[in-house]
């Protein structure tokens, strides 16, 4: 008998994961736009009012998280539709996938770390920037000579091999720092200033493009998800 109720429990178990995973799509939907324009207690509102987490329960509370790109990527389901999100804003698969890539394997925030990208190189895996110090930043990650020394100048435009370095030093950034904001301008300035209190204008300047740049992409990537898997009325 007890054996019996195992296997009741473990289909009910299924038959629940079956269900919250499932994200129907349907003709009539509210743009998840909407939703995020409005103020919070109206946003709230309408939320309860129409039951937008019953429906999708699984999709908003991943928006919502802290890594909705990393939690997307991971799952099947959304797996291909954050791929696309991704080679259509950056314009090259061969940027594209190993940013979302060495992302997941190093448990990154995709959407900083793309604006951060962005506002390094705007996605050139040829960008060069000559320093007044004599060192030279090259690629995606504009990675500076001196701090990756052990790189040869094929190393810095490949674009894996830049990214697989560019992600983990922003990683030990992330381990040393409060907030992505102090990781950035760590990225930026380097650890030691960041720690002292001596952060330059222009590395507060470059953080806040980037966040700047990254407050947009968000609101970019939750249209587009929502758009895949609309809301519906």
């Amino acid at each position: 008998m007890i054996m019996w109720n195992r296997f009741i429990l473990l289909g009910f178990v299924i038959l629940a994961l079956g269900c919250t995973s499932s994200l129907p799509v349907r003709e009539s939907y509210v743009p998840y736009a909407r939703i995020l324009d409005m103020k919070p207690a109206k946003r709230l509102k309408l939320l309860k009012k129409r039951n937008y987490r019953k429906i999708y329960p699984t999709i908003i509370n991943i928006l919502e998280g802290p890594r909705p790109v990393l939690d997307l990527y991971r799952q099947d389901m959304t797996h291909e539709a954050v791929i696309q999100f991704f080679v259509d804003l950056i314009g090259s698969a061969e940027i594209a996938m190993p940013l979302l890539y060495y992302a997941d394997i190093f448990s990154v925030p995709a959407l900083p770390l793309i604006s951060l990208v962005w506002v390094e190189s705007r996605f050139d895996k040829y960008a060069i920037n000559v320093n007044q110090i004599g060192s030279v930043d090259r690629g995606l990650f504009q990675l500076n000579s001196r701090t990756f020394s052990s790189l040869d100048e094929r190393d810095f435009f490949d674009a894996q091999t830049n990214v697989l370095h560019g992600v983990a030093y922003l990683r030990y950034c992330l381990k040393q720092a409060r907030n992505i904001e102090e990781a950035i301008a760590m990225y930026n300035a380097g650890i030691y200033r960041v720690k002292q209190s001596s952060i330059p204008e222009s590395t507060q300047r470059h953080v806040w493009r980037i966040m700047n740049y990254n407050k947009k992409l968000t609101k970019k990537f939750q249209e587009f998800i929502l758009s895949q898997y609309p809301v519906s009325e």
